[in-house]
């Protein structure tokens, strides 16, 4: 299953979600082809209890991604969900749930692991959280998801909560490709639940919001 947008609430082309996954690719793209190698980059742009600037490295780590697999999933997950949030809540109040997911799912990974000091690269402490506050709108909803069959290829109207599934599901299955540096890292699905639950309490407190009328267009 592959998401493709919210069936209400969006009447326009999120091209500012499509400016976003360029630039993801092109930090991967960079990571590929630097002149050192590339796990080597992840270690040192990586979050951890003991790296230096330590709020840089949380927004780092959070916009790489350790193969081409994560890459691929969060930047369905966030075309199909990011601009949803973003028009409900607002770009600055956005940006704020972002970091807020972000920093509380990885600090609290090493608080409840205190013996683990590997520092890690986690996109789904972004991605998660995105996807949590959207399920704030949309859970009970349905999303266009592009369905794969034994020889078919259609579009249906599937239930959102559905879709968490598959993501968690995906992120089961890229486990498989994880880099060395991940072995021995305990529960990392700490970080994708912590951050989609405290995503979808932000998106449902409505501190300072006041929802958008749904024909606006994105400037």
């Amino acid at each position: 299953m592959i998401p493709l947008s919210p069936s209400t609430g969006m009447n326009y082309f999120p091209k500012n979600a499509l400016k976003f996954i360029f630039l993801l690719i092109l930090l991967d793209l960079a990571t590929r082809f630097w002149n050192a190698p590339r796990e080597q980059i992840l270690e040192t742009f990586a979050f951890g209890p003991q790296t230096t600037h330590p709020w840089l490295k949380l927004i780092s780590s959070s916009l790489l991604f350790p193969h081409i697999f994560s890459l691929l999933i969060h930047s369905l997950f966030f075309w199909a969900f990011a601009p949803l949030c973003i028009h409900r809540l607002g770009r600055w109040r956005f940006f704020l749930g972002v970091i807020l997911t972000s920093a509380f799912s990885l600090f609290s990974f090493y608080w409840v692991h205190s013996n683990y000091k590997t520092p890690i690269i986690a996109p789904e402490a972004l991605f998660a959280g995105i996807l949590g506050m959207a399920m704030r709108f949309e859970l009970w909803g349905a999303t266009r998801t592009l369905v794969l069959g034994f020889g078919w290829l259609r579009v249906f109207d599937v239930p959102s909560y559905v879709l968490i599934f598959f993501y968690f599901f995906y992120l089961l299955l890229g486990n498989f490709f994880l880099p060395n540096f991940y072995t021995d890292a305990p529960m990392l699905y700490w970080i994708p639940f912590v951050s989609f639950l405290i995503g979808f309490a932000f998106a449902w407190l409505k501190i300072g919001h006041v929802e958008q009328d749904e024909t606006v267009s994105e400037s």
